[in-house]
This record gives C-alpha cells, structure tokens and sequence, in this order.
C-alpha cells in the first residue's frame, strides 16, 4: 500500500524537481491523513474483519468524504492550490503535479478491495465478508 504511494511521489520529484520530497509525500496520502480523524470522529466507517484480505483485516466500507471520487477530486484541487498560494512556485505545473499526487492514491480505481462511491451523497450498506454470517429477517 504504502510502497505504491511513496512511488508515486519519487515519480513525480522526477516530472517537476522543484517540489520538495517532503511536499510529495504528505500530498500522496493526504486523503489518508484526512480520512483518520474522520474515522476517529465517527464520520467515515471502518470495521476489522479477520481474514478480508490478505493484508490486513480493515473493511473500508464507508469513506465518501475522503475516498469517493467527487471527494478525491475537490481535495486535489484543494491540494494543488493550497501549494500554489502557500509555496508560491515558479511555474503553475508544479500545483497541477500536487493536485495529481493527491489525486493518484485516491483508492477510487479498480484495484481496490472496496466498492468507493463515486459521490459522498450515495450511502451504502455495509459489505458483508464471507466471515461475517448472513442475518435474515
């Protein structure tokens, strides 16, 4: 998870120099760092699930303030011109490649384990595992 995210970073040092490392990687986990007090605050969900995946055991199943895409993308723009207005770079690309980072570990792609909403406006039951058994009604 992680290498993914610190890789994205290096990639984008490579594409615009000017942008402190540092800078990079708070921007590719920003949705995370914005999505723990949220989980703290009760505002975005998390449950464990021994066995959900093979990584870890966290069941992500309600993050549309942070994840969502309608979310991922007002909080790249928020990124790349908060870097515009508080670093004030030489060139406009280098805000457009922070928007970018933030963007790129949105988790709202095919890969990830959770079905993401694409508007924080659609809820969502929770998923139920294959551990969690089935409760009729």
């Amino acid at each position: 998870m992680f290498v993914g995210h610190y890789g994205i970073s290096f990639s984008a040092k490579r594409v615009e120099p000017s942008i402190p490392l540092w800078v990079l990687f708070l921007a590719v986990q920003l949705l995370d760092v914005l999505w723990a007090p949220l989980i703290l605050l009760g505002i975005e969900k998390v449950r464990i699930v021994p066995g959900f995946t093979a990584s870890n055991p966290l069941d992500l199943y309600y993050m549309p303030y942070t994840h969502s895409l309608v979310a991922a993308i007002l909080w790249s723009c928020a990124g790349g011109l908060a870097y515009r207005f508080l670093a004030r770079p030489s060139r406009s690309r280098a805000s457009f490649v922070i928007g970018l980072a933030v963007f790129s570990c949105s988790g709202y792609r095919p890969t990830s384990s959770s079905d993401l909403p694409p508007h924080p406006i659609e809820r969502r039951r929770p998923r139920r595992s294959s551990l969690t058994p089935c409760l009729r009604s």
